[in-house]
């Protein structure tokens, strides 16, 4: 339960008032497919509320995706304006790496920021109310999911640590096993046998790619490359859902 809390405590801004160590942060991703649920939950629960009010679908669908960012403190947005800024900089992987650390956002991570918010609106607001609350559900854990997946991939990138190094001491495979059976399951019983498998598979092709282009780019992940895959498959998932 301990590490359950850690997670929340880690992955969002809800209120988790409890004194937690080392030890619960090593055993929390176990729990990231769980939390993304929750946020999902949580976030097609307001959208609800949005549509019982009349919100114009537009309007709702850009207050869902802001509140859905709001619900994670804005952590993996921050991870993938950084990671834009180092990984499209034309930079050597010891600089694109300071880059990545520095907390003010260049114009590559603005760019970045900008380009995957509106894809998510955009797509959100062109799913059926019978799709939207499924994928708003799917989303969130696929991208907490796919983090415990990366990490499995590829090693830490940074030897003298960071935050995402609070995982590291008991990284093993199963959390990512764990993870992806999440997404599996979650997208069979939302969408069907067929579509959910498609989506899952397409999910973890997804998170290959983006694992070989950290390596490549950086020799392994950081947490700020994790909240950067995070968010892309987030948007993928709405992409997805409009295709299919």
């Amino acid at each position: 339960m301990r590490a359950l809390l850690a997670a929340f405590q880690f992955l969002t801004v809800l209120p988790v008032k409890i004194q937690l160590s080392g030890r619960d942060f090593e055993e929390a991703p176990k729990w990231f497919p769980l939390v993304g649920l929750t946020v999902g939950a949580l976030a097609a629960l307001g959208d609800g509320v949005l549509a019982f009010l009349e919100f114009p679908v537009g309007l709702r669908s850009l207050l869902t995706i802001a509140f859905l960012a709001t619900l994670s403190g804005g952590l993996h947005l921050d991870g993938l304006a950084d990671s834009a800024d180092g990984f499209l900089s034309a930079r050597p992987r010891e600089r694109v790496l300071e880059i990545m650390r520095d907390s003010r956002i260049g114009t590559m991570g603005v760019l970045a920021l900008a380009f995957v918010l509106a894809v998510k609106v955009t797509a959100l607001a062109e799913l059926s109310d019978s799709l939207r609350w499924k994928g708003l559900l799917f989303a969130p854990l696929a991208g907490r999911s796919v983090q415990l997946i990366i990490m499995a991939l590829i090693p830490y990138a940074r030897p003298e640590g960071g935050l995402a190094s609070l995982f590291l001491r008991g990284k093993t495979t199963w959390p990512a096993i764990w993870a992806g059976v999440w997404v599996l399951l979650a997208g069979v019983v939302l969408f069907g046998f067929w579509r959910g498998t498609i989506y899952a598979a397409f999910l973890f092709a997804a998170a290959g790619l983006l694992s070989f282009w950290s390596y490549k780019r950086i020799g392994g992940f950081t947490g700020d490359t994790l909240g950067a895959a995070s968010e892309i498959e987030e948007a993928l998932v709405f992409i997805a859902l409009i295709f299919t």
